[in-house]
């Protein structure tokens, strides 16, 4: 039904065309209870997840920080490796633990470099295919998801680029110094393309 507004001076719906407006069907206010009810429970499902991620990631945090950084990861007999005098040896970097090296990152295995598919091809995206991208990677020790997905063609399209799992992640471009994991094979970097099917 279609209403145009009346009027000379200032334009309105008359009464009479109110009263002949047809509104949907909506449920009986018991089924939207119940719907709003799940939809509630749902909402706080998400949230308590998103709280204990927090946690995670706070804890994940302290312990790099802890063992990496602060060198008191666990010795062979589960104590504090430096207070439990751990033996320290000088280096480029400054003082690391006895049996550890400085090197380069691509010294420890096979260094990939991420790469855009086409966003002329629409059939690259929106797919189920994981598809790391800086955003992704802030605030995050663990990638558990990504925003955008590749489609299988997609990811064909990039084949040296998809990752082992277990990979580390380290950012190089815009924010530099992410360090993240992940632990399924996945492609990298940023697409920048919204998904509408």
């Amino acid at each position: 039904m279609m209403i145009r507004a009346s009027g000379s001076t200032v334009e309105h719906l008359n009464m009479s065309d109110i009263r002949g407006l047809k509104l949907p069907d909506i449920p009986p206010l018991e089924e939207q209870r119940a719907i709003a009810s799940v939809l509630s429970c749902l909402d706080e499902k998400i949230d308590n997840l998103r709280k204990q991620n927090k946690t995670l990631e706070a804890i994940a945090q302290t312990l790099f920080k802890h063992w990496f950084i602060d060198f008191e990861f666990p010795n062979d007999d589960g104590k504090p490796y430096k207070s439990s005098g751990g033996e320290m040896v000088a280096s480029e970097l400054g003082e690391i633990p006895k049996d550890w090296t400085v090197g380069k990152i691509e010294d420890t295995g096979k260094v990939i470099c991420g790469k855009t598919p086409s966003k002329s091809n629409n059939s690259f995206f929106c797919g189920e295919i994981p598809f790391i991208k800086i955003p992704d990677m802030h605030g995050n020790i663990f990638i558990l998801d990504t925003t955008d997905k590749l489609s299988a063609l997609g990811s064909k399209s990039q084949i040296n680029k998809l990752l082992p799992p277990y990979s580390l992640n380290i950012s190089c471009i815009a924010t530099v110094g992410l360090v993240t994991a992940f632990e399924s094979s996945i492609c990298t970097r940023n697409p920048d393309k919204n998904c509408t099917n």
